[in-house]
């Protein structure tokens, strides 16, 4: 849910007689995403505290699912994908934005700045796939996907605050940012993607 903007875009989408719900794990975000919704005098909005891996929301109560890049920092993506499956209505439908990884190394997984910067948390697109439909979803599909070259992940994860956290460990005094940064976005040229993906679940 983030600050709610998805929130505000929903809103107008289902009309007013619709209703959306966001889910957020921190207070921090919650207040920030009603103090929005609050400002953009919408009505039509609700704001939950939970989990994307049990989410606050009846079974089979909802149209749609939304989510944009943010199931690649969940540790057990195949529960997200249940829930998903689990709050839609038969026949309700799915859009995700996220980003997926090919042969990521394993010493990357690690690192705190990549999974951050939803590198090192993300799965194959394959992966992705199939954790959906072992869920129950069907008609799953890549509608857009765009692979990002050195230079765009190099803008990912290229910061001077950042030294600490590429390194591994705690900043180290006249740490080399190229040297820091070079062999992490020459690995991962053209292995992240950004991917749109839909899905619905089957009416029984």
């Amino acid at each position: 849910m983030g600050a709610g903007l998805d929130l505000l875009i929903a809103s107008r989408k289902v009309g007013p007689s619709g209703q959306v719900i966001g889910v957020d794990m921190t207070e921090e975000m919650i207040e920030r995403a009603k103090e929005n919704i609050k400002a953009a005098g919408v009505t039509n909005v609700e704001v939950r505290k939970g989990l994307i891996e049990d989410l606050p929301v009846d079974s089979s109560s909802v149209d749609w699912v939304i989510s944009n890049c943010v199931i690649n920092l969940s540790p057990e993506k195949e529960k997200v994908f249940s829930e998903i499956a689990r709050v839609l209505k038969p026949g309700g439908r799915m859009v995700i934005s996220d980003i997926v990884a090919e042969n990521i190394p394993e010493w990357m997984y690690e690192n705190k700045k990549l999974y951050c910067s939803c590198v090192s948390g993300a799965i194959s697109e394959k992966e992705y796939l199939s954790g959906l439909r072992r869920a129950g979803l069907e008609q799953v599909k890549v509608n857009e996907r765009q692979v990002y070259k050195s230079e765009d992940i190099e803008s990912f994860i290229q910061s001077p605050d950042d030294f600490s956290l590429l390194s591994g460990g705690d900043n180290i005094k006249g740490l080399n940012l190229e040297e820091t940064v070079s062999p992490i976005v020459k690995e991962l040229d053209g292995k992240v993607a950004s991917v749109k993906i839909s899905a619905r679940k089957p009416v029984l």
